[in-house]
């Protein structure tokens, strides 16, 4: 009879739970060792309680085979499963400074690029695009960044973590719901070590005002309370502009292919199905036929408007909701485009009909459409209201899971259909008195969070952008940035019909904490990581003289660097200028006229027949 040998001291306890399986050579526990050692505690143990139920169930083999696939792994991910951030830290310097001796010994600085860019993507970091703002020199200076490549290792670890945790079966409704407990636990110390940062530090204007960034961080959107109020806010606009021109709401759901589901609904059971695909891939698959819904009914010249929240099943494959408005008579047709889409891949499978899409009129006789949704905003960002959520767990426990879900696969959870831009919204915000005229009527609509009329003053859910009466005012900055090339574009007002509002005329540096006095604070030193400087670096042409015919609401300083074409004083966007300012996403042609996404100048647009089956716009 073989005796089992006594547990070394620094076996981990996942290697302890099934110590005494093995054969007489002892070649199971070697086996288990290797990969034990490299995982986190959390993950380990489930792995270990799962591997033991086999051996005893189904045998050794079953057993190691089953270890063999998460090995299998292991390999593919060049980051150990339990490197510390203290270690990502100390690998994101040394992969920094291999890119620079790349990038240093080739004389040519495509080829010295081109050779840290294979060397990143070895790596699982994607290197930068060269193209718009970013310039070969600011290309690689990034990837010489411990900074950047610090940024990159913690992602593309977490995500090969979870894809580990989702193979492993610990994520679905009876183990770690929508994202795993180590995911969750990692999350939750960033979030700590990046608040204890934001409380040493304090923001200090040029004439002298303070105040603590945290302070500043929970008064804008990045608070989840302002944030699921900012959403209500915006939501209900929508559905009393909807009410106010006889408009009716609809809900829908789409859901991913089954093959796409890592565990079963009901059960959590493994799905015999499921073919790999992580949450992200998931994501980009339900954008992807959105994108041709979108493109169909604009073919077919139907309009709808309204929000589109991505939420996670129980096993984290994301499924979307939308809560869109429209005319009464598109009901149908939108219907039959949303369903053809959502069933064109595996439509034929097994409860594909039924689960796939679904439908929901909005009766406003029994409760309004943000009565409706309000569960679904609020169970994906604080739980506010809520005691349990859709599998009976803690409302703020899910929700906590729910960010840190979004945040790892890199989920955008709510995003606007249709109508207005918002960035123009929180600019009018910012202004103190309104000033006169429709920029005054727009302003006063965002101070009080009318949605609605903010809406029709800016003419409507189906304005394009480039027509919006009200618009936003970007000026150019040459300033270098950290990597050393012109910061760009920034936010400088609002304008509307040859009248402009400043709402960002103040410089603001981030200092630390501690200092009463504004000339014995210390600035924070952010080391430039620019290794590499372009001396023949161009900017884009100087802006116009904008002295000319200014109706201006208050008089605004330009800052330094911005905008060298710029009388000071003054600054607005004047049609009829060709490079300088940015007033929004729309592009303009040699002539001078703006054109919309879909390549027709909007002036000259014209609206094409309604069709009479909008399949014929599916392709």
């Amino acid at each position: 009879m073989n005796r089992t040998p006594p547990i070394p001291p620094l076996t981990t306890a996942a290697e302890a739970l099934v110590w005494d399986l093995d054969g007489p050579d002892g070649a199971d526990r070697q086996f288990r060792h290797e990969f034990f050692r490299n995982l986190p505690r959390r993950l380990g143990m489930p792995i270990a309680q799962t591997y033991r139920v086999r051996y005893e169930s189904q045998g050794r083999q079953s057993a190691n085979l089953y270890l063999l696939d998460f090995k299998a792994q292991n390999k593919q991910c060049p980051i150990p499963f339990d490197t510390s951030d203290h270690d990502i830290r100390e690998l994101a310097k040394r992969k920094a400074d291999a890119c620079f001796d790349l990038v240093f010994r080739h004389r040519s600085k495509h080829k010295g690029f081109r050779a840290a860019s294979a060397f990143a993507r070895a790596w699982g970091a994607k290197p930068p695009t060269i193209g718009g703002s970013v310039t070969l020199t600011g290309a690689s200076n990034r990837l010489c960044d411990a900074g950047w490549w610090r940024r990159k290792l913690r992602r593309f670890a977490g995500k090969k973590l979870e894809q580990l945790a989702i193979t492993a079966g610990l994520v679905n409704r009876r183990a770690g719901i929508y994202t795993s407990d180590e995911s969750v636990a990692r999350r939750r110390e960033t979030k700590q070590r990046n608040r204890a940062l934001l409380e040493e530090l304090k923001a200090v204007s040029d004439d002298g005002e303070e105040h603590p960034l945290t302070e500043l961080i929970d008064r804008s959107v990045s608070n989840p309370r302002v944030r699921r109020s900012e959403l209500m806010a915006r939501i209900a606009g929508f559905e009393r502009y909807a009410q106010e021109n006889g408009h009716v709401g609809e809900f829908y759901t789409l859901t991913c292919p089954s093959r796409m589901h890592a565990r079963l609904s009901q059960s959590g059971n493994e799905n015999p199905r499921f073919d790999g695909t992580t949450p992200g891939e998931a994501q980009r698959y339900l954008t992807t036929q959105w994108a041709k819904v979108r493109a169909a009914l604009h073919r077919a010249n139907l309009t709808v408007y309204g929000f589109r929240i991505a939420e996670p099943h129980h096993d984290g494959t994301p499924h979307w909701h939308l809560l869109l408005f429209m005319s009464p008579e598109d009901v149908s047709s939108v219907r039959m485009v949303l369903r053809h889409y959502a069933l064109e891949h595996d439509g034929d499978e097994p409860g594909a009909d039924a689960c796939r899409f679904t439908a929901v009129a909005i009766d406003w006789s029994r409760g309004t459409a943000t009565g409706y949704v309000a569960k679904y905003v609020s169970k994906n960002i604080d739980g506010h209201g809520l005691d349990e959520d859709d599998y009976g767990h803690d409302a703020q426990d899910s929700a906590t899971r729910v960010e840190a879900w979004a945040t790892l696969w890199s989920i955008r959870q709510f995003q606007q259909i249709g109508g207005p831009p918002v960035t123009t919204w929180r600019e009018l915000r910012r202004l103190g008195e309104p000033p006169p005229g429709i920029l005054g009527e727009a302003a006063r609509a965002a101070d009080d969070g009318d949605w609605a009329r903010y809406v029709e003053v800016m003419g409507g859910v189906q304005v394009n952008r480039a027509d919006c009466p009200v618009r936003l005012v970007m000026l150019w900055s040459d300033r270098p940035n950290r990597y050393d090339e012109p910061e760009g574009y920034r936010v400088f007002g609002v304008e509307a019909r040859g009248q402009f509002a400043g709402t960002r005329q103040r410089q603001w540096t981030i200092q630390r904490a501690g200092s009463t006095k504004r000339d014995e604070a210390e600035p924070v030193q952010v080391p430039s990581p620019a290794r590499f400087r372009d001396s023949g670096q161009t900017t884009p042409e100087p802006l116009p003289n904008l002295a000319e015919d200014l109706v201006p609401f208050r008089e605004c300083t330009v800052p330094p660097g911005y905008g060298t074409g710029i009388s000071p004083g003054f600054a607005r966007y004047r049609p009829s200028s060709g490079f300088g300012i940015s007033t929004g996403s729309s592009t303009r042609t040699s002539s001078g006229d703006f054109r919309t996404s879909s390549g027709t100048s909007s002036e000259n647009s014209e609206a094409s027949p309604r069709p009479l089956c909008p399949l014929e716009f599916c392709q």
